[in-house]
């Protein structure tokens, strides 16, 4: 049976050939503070409209409606795009019809895209 040396002292680790550093890298990540961190979740679709205009990449309305997941956003599930961006000002817009919820969505949307005079490109997508 072989034993092994358990270290009594921190100077006893510099025999090791890897020191406890090497093999737990754990990245640290500055805490930010509640106030500063990007908000993700917003009350209201006009809000979360007024985000994916912006540029915003993700985000959910309250109780997760609509989403922004990358260059698109969602209405109900990844079934219905609502619109999704071509280039920084160019955006298609779906013009089919789901629900009263994702047309009322769609308006908020569409509002928020005319509103900063991009270029829409309306179709069925």
């Amino acid at each position: 049976m072989t034993h092994f040396k358990v270290p009594q002292s921190a100077s006893e680790f510099g025999d090791m050939p890897i020191s406890v550093n090497q093999i737990i890298k754990k990245k640290k990540t500055p805490l930010v503070p509640q106030h500063l961190r990007k908000k993700l979740v917003y009350n209201k679709a006009n809000e979360l409209a007024q985000v994916f205009a912006e540029g915003g990449t993700e985000g959910s309305a309250r109780g997760g409606r609509i989403f922004i997941d990358g260059d698109k956003i969602y209405s109900y599930g990844r079934h219905f795009i609502i619109a999704q961006r071509i280039d920084p000002t160019t955006y298609e817009f779906n013009t089919r019809r789901y629900s009263m919820t994702t047309s009322k969505q769609q308006s908020a949307v569409k509002s928020a895209l005319q509103g900063r005079g991009y270029k829409i490109i309306e179709k069925e997508l």
